[in-house]
C-alpha cells in the first residue's frame, strides 16, 4: 500500500512554522508494516491535500498569510510523481482543507485566516477553473483569542442527504448546504457547544450520526440526522490526562464498521479511541493510545482498515499501527520525515 504526506515548509503564522520538504510518498508493506520512502517533491507549504484517483491528479494548495497571495496547485501524479498543471490565485488566507466533491465536479478550498469557503469548478480532465464562489460568515464565539470572527476549517460532502457541511471553528457552528444552480445554498444553521471550536467532521456508514472534533477544548460532538437536519445530542471528552488547560484536538477518523473513532490530541501526543453504539447513543472514551512523537497533526487509516499512519509533526517522524478490534499496536516508526500536516492513503 501506499500514501502520500504533506509538510510545512515555511512559516505558517504565530507559533506554527515547519522545515518540511513538501510532498513525499511512501509505501507501507502490509505485512511487516514497514514504511519504505518512494518519492518526494519540493512545494511551500502544501498544507492539505485531497487526491482524484479518476484522472490520477492531486489537489493542494500554500498554506500562507492573504498578504503572501497563496495559490491553489493541481499536480498530475504517476506512481508519486508529481507535474505541476495548474496554479490559481487563492481569494483568502491561510488555507488549510481542501475537499474533492465528485458529485458537482468542484473542490471546496477553507480559509482559516479570512473566514471563507471558496468552490472551484473543474473542467472535463479534472483541472481548476478560477473560483465560483465565495461563502463568508460574519461572527464569532466566546474565545476572543481564538473566535474573534469566522475560522473555516472544513467542508465534507454528506453523501446521505446530498449536503456540504461547512465546518467553522470561529463561530461554533456546522453549516448545511443544497447545490442549486450551480450555487451551493444555506439551508441549516447548528451550533455545538460555546468556545469548543470545531474543526473536522467524520460520518457514522448508516449516515445518521456524525461526530465533530473541537479542537479548542479536546471534545467530540455527536450529531444525530433527525426532523431532516443535522441536530446536536452531546459532547464527549476526548481526554483524561492533565493538559495543562489548553486542549489541542486535531483530526478525526471513523473505523469502516463505524464502531470505533479514533481522535488525535495534540497537547497530550496521543490518540483517543472511543466506542459508539448506535442503539443507545453511547460513546465512550475507551483508550489514549501514545503517537510515539510531539504533535500528531493528522493521521489516516488505510483503505483495508487494518492500519493507521499517524505524522507527528514536531518530533519528524511516522508511526505505523496496526488494528485489532478498534485497539492500536505500535508497528514502526520512520524519524526522519519533516513537519508532516497531513497523510492521506493513493
Amino acid at each position: 500500500m501506499n500514501f502520500y504526506t504533506s509538510s510545512y515548509t515555511e512559516h505558517v503564522g504565530p507559533g506554527l512554522s515547519g522545515n518540511g520538504i513538501g510532498i513525499q510518498y511512501f509505501n507501507i508493506d502490509p505485512v511487516t508494516s514497514k514504511i519504505t520512502l518512494l518519492e518526494s517533491y519540493e512545494t511551500i507549504n502544501p498544507g492539505y491535500f485531497t487526491l482524484n484517483s479518476t484522472d490520477q491528479l492531486l489537489y493542494t494548495f500554500q498554506e500562507r498569510q492573504q498578504t503572501l497571495a497563496p495559490k491553489l496547485l493541481c499536480f498530475k501524479t504517476e506512481k508519486g510523481k508529481l507535474e505541476l498543471l495548474q496554479s490559481l490565485e487563492i481569494n483568502g488566507g491561510l488555507p488549510c482543507h481542501i475537499l474533492h466533491l465528485k458529485k458537482y465536479n468542484c473542490l471546496m478550498v477553507s480559509c482559516y485566516e479570512t473566514g471563507n469557503f471558496l468552490k472551484y469548478d473543474l473542467d472535463e480532465n479534472g483541472i481548476p477553473l478560477p473560483f465560483s464562489q465565495n461563502i463568508k460568515y460574519t461572527g464569532g464565539s466566546i474565545n476572543q483569542d481564538r473566535q474573534e470572527g469566522p475560522h473555516a476549517h472544513l467542508s465534507y460532502y454528506d453523501e446521505a442527504h446530498d449536503l456540504l457541511l461547512l465546518i467553522d471553528l470561529g463561530n461554533d457552528k456546522i453549516y448545511s448546504l443544497k447545490y442549486q444552480n450551480d450555487q451551493f445554498v444555506q439551508t441549516h444553521e447548528l451550533s455545538v457547544p460555546a468556545g469548543g471550536g470545531p474543526r473536522h467532521l467524520v460520518q457514522h456508514p448508516g449516515a445518521n450520526y456524525s461526530f465533530v472534533s473541537n479542537e479548542m477544548k479536546g471534545e467530540v460532538s455527536l450529531l444525530k440526522w433527525q426532523n431532516d437536519a443535522w441536530q446536536w445530542i452531546k459532547n464527549v471528552s476526548i481526554m483524561t490526562q492533565d493538559h495543562n488547560n489548553v486542549a489541542s484536538a486535531s483530526a478525526i477518523k471513523i473505523s469502516k464498521c463505524g464502531q470505533f473513532i479514533y481522535c488525535g490530541v495534540r497537547s497530550t501526543n496521543s490518540i483517543s479511541i472511543l466506542k459508539f453504539d448506535p442503539e443507545t447513543e453511547a460513546l465512550n472514551l475507551i483508550e489514549e493510545v501514545p503517537t510515539q512523537g510531539v504533535t500528531p497533526r493528522d493521521f489516516e487509516i488505510s483503505p483495508d482498515g487494518k492500519l493507521l499512519i499517524v505524522g507527528n509533526q514536531d518530533s519528524e517522524s511516522l508511526v505505523a499501527f496496526s488494528i485489532n478490534e478498534g485497539r492500536l499496536e505500535l508497528m514502526d516508526k520512520m524519524d526522519g520525515v519533516r513537519s508532516v500536516c497531513c497523510v492521506g492513503f493513493g
